[in-house]
């Protein structure tokens, strides 16, 4: 019963006025003496043995039940506000590592190379894992072995990837994450040292192809928030790393002829134009050589079609292993092809196109076990400034010297003449190639 503060007043007074006549009336008339002093003292004993419990069981514990559920709701107020404080620092720090995830994709997006991407990488994981070391472990071309190109932490990574076998990983063998956090776990066989590290171990796959590991080494025991943001990071690289071989792929495809290896005719133009004003700001030469194979037809019709793409390999496996670094060989269209020699004259041109001469005659080439015999080249030189200022007048050069060498023979290498000269200009025809 809820009991109103007037109502516990009248209760009193009533208590009192009853009790106080009780004894007037009854206790007091009965005594054979007493004085004042022995009334007052005696009302005021009774009073307060009647006032104590009223006031205990109307006052003073409604009062201290209060202050108890007071400083309860007080304690779980506490604990709700401590509570209410976690959760709005998980979301501060969930808010931070999505704007940093949210930042390394749009970086990775940006990327053009592979250096770039891991530079990329390792500052994310440096901000997400700032007490842990890790590292970033991609699987060669060949599939047994995987390559380090990432590392990050405060101290060395117990990870030796760089001569790691994927059967050595547990995580790539089962195609799931694999986490130690204790001494008498499964361990990798590619951790290395006698002290037994806590570390998290994430496969990184694209469209069910597995492109690595990302590897995460701890002090201390790796929790579920840690785990779960090693798995979220792992697909945002495997993602960008998938984009990326993608898109080299894609860029080998447009600039590469399939059969050679070389450059195809685009890439060839584009670099031309790039080489020569390079050249012309440096004030530097620059060579061009237009090459054909003599009586490549012949090849063909003998030995067969496939036996003259076996040829054009073999040549574009020579080009690439005979050339300094700088040249640019492409293949120009069927069996002819072009050398640029960045800051090389015409004179230096000409005899390196006529080392090649001498050197391809010593090419053994077989198909099916039968030799091919002999291969002899046509070659036309042209250089930047003599013999043109454009590509369209260095290629047109290099293209009629090399006409010429066909007509006065084959197997030979002719120097186109100056741009002004009237020779150069007049066109060969009737040529049978």
């Amino acid at each position: 019963m809820n009991y109103k503060p007037y109502h516990l007043l009248l209760i009193t007074l009533v208590s009192i006025f009853t009790i106080e006549g009780a004894i007037m009336l009854l206790i007091l008339p009965n005594l054979t003496y007493t004085n004042k002093y022995f009334e007052a003292f005696l009302d005021s004993l009774l009073i307060s043995g009647l006032i104590f419990p009223v006031l205990h069981y109307m006052l003073f514990r409604p009062l201290l039940k209060q202050t108890a559920e007071q400083k309860f709701s007080e304690e779980e107020l506490k604990k709700a506000n401590e509570r209410l404080l976690a959760v709005i620092s998980e979301l501060e720090d969930r808010n931070r590592e999505n704007n940093i995830l949210r930042e390394m994709d749009d970086l990775l997006q940006s990327s053009r190379t592979f250096e770039e991407a891991y530079k990329v990488i390792n500052s994310s994981a440096q901000q997400l894992f700032p007490d842990k070391s890790g590292s970033i472990c991609l699987l060669a071309a060949s599939r047994n072995y995987s390559e380090e190109v990432s590392v990050w932490g405060v101290k060395k990574s117990s990870c030796t990837h760089e001569a790691c076998n994927p059967d050595d990983c547990w995580a790539l063998r089962r195609g799931q994450p694999h986490l130690v956090n204790d001494s008498n776990s499964v361990r990798c066989t590619h951790i290395s040292g006698s002290e037994k590290c806590n570390y998290m171990c994430v496969p990184l796959s694209a469209k069910s192809e597995a492109l690595g590991v990302f590897y995460l080494e701890s002090p201390e025991s790796i929790d579920w928030r840690v785990e779960e943001l090693a798995i979220r990071i792992s697909r945002h690289i495997s993602l960008a790393i998938s984009n990326l071989r993608l898109n080299e792929k894609l860029h080998i495809q447009s600039v590469q002829d399939p059969l050679t290896g070389l450059y195809n005719r685009r890439h060839m133009a584009v670099s031309l134009e790039r080489e020569l004003h390079r050249a012309a700001r440096k004030k530097n030469q620059l060579g061009v050589m237009m090459l054909d194979i003599d009586y490549f037809k012949r090849f063909n019709d003998t030995f067969g079609h496939h036996a003259g793409d076996v040829i054009l390999k073999e040549l574009g496996i020579f080009f690439k292993k005979h050339l300094r670094k700088d040249d640019i060989a492409c293949r120009y269209g069927g069996e002819e092809f072009t050398i640029i020699l960045p800051e090389a004259s015409l004179e230096s041109s000409m005899q390196k196109a006529q080392w090649l001469l001498e050197q391809i005659k010593h090419l053994i080439v077989e198909h099916h076990g039968r030799s091919l015999g002999s291969i002899t080249l046509s070659i036309g030189v042209a250089a930047f400034p003599e013999n043109g200022r454009s590509c369209e007048e260095l290629l047109a050069a290099a293209d009629k010297a090399l006409y010429i060498a066909k007509k006065q023979g084959r197997d030979r290498v002719i120097t186109a003449k100056d741009k002004n000269s009237s020779e150069i200009g007049k066109k060969v025809i009737g040529l049978n190639f």
